[in-house]
């Protein structure tokens, strides 16, 4: 008779550790992807997953600066989890930034923006362009 209750305890506990594991989110997957201005490449922007890096850069030296955010679109209207610029022109020397910890995991679909931005007159993005990727 304590045999069988021992089992009923012992199958009772392991679904409680089989449900925590269910809960507990799963860790990031490595995964990348670049986004372009657009029409025109003007700059580009790529994020790293594996790293949480953000590279931003602005191919055209003409006053302009290219500006990248990545958002988490899993949690309704985007999570801004990073974001950056580069206006150094087409000096091979990238903008970066690091994305927030946990502020991404396995399976939520990410969205890399990346705009031109004219802020020797004023003006306000131009050219932008985006890609999404699932992590």
């Amino acid at each position: 008779m304590s045999l069988s209750r021992n089992i009923k305890r012992a199958l009772a506990l392991g679904g409680v550790t089989l449900s925590l594991v269910v809960v507990a989110p799963a860790s990031a997957q490595a995964a990348s992807a670049t986004a372009y201005t657009s029409p025109s490449r003007y700059g580009n922007a790529s994020f790293n997953t594996s790293t949480g890096v953000l590279t931003i850069r602005d191919t055209n030296a003409d006053g302009y600066r290219i500006v990248a955010t990545v958002w988490n679109m899993t949690y309704g209207l985007g999570l801004d989890i990073a974001d950056g610029e580069d206006a150094n022109g087409s000096n091979n020397t990238p903008g970066y930034a690091t994305a927030y910890r946990g502020s991404y995991y396995s399976g939520n679909e990410l969205v890399i923006e990346v705009c031109r931005l004219d802020v020797s007159n004023g003006g306000g993005y131009q050219s932008c362009g985006s890609t999404s990727f699932i992590v």
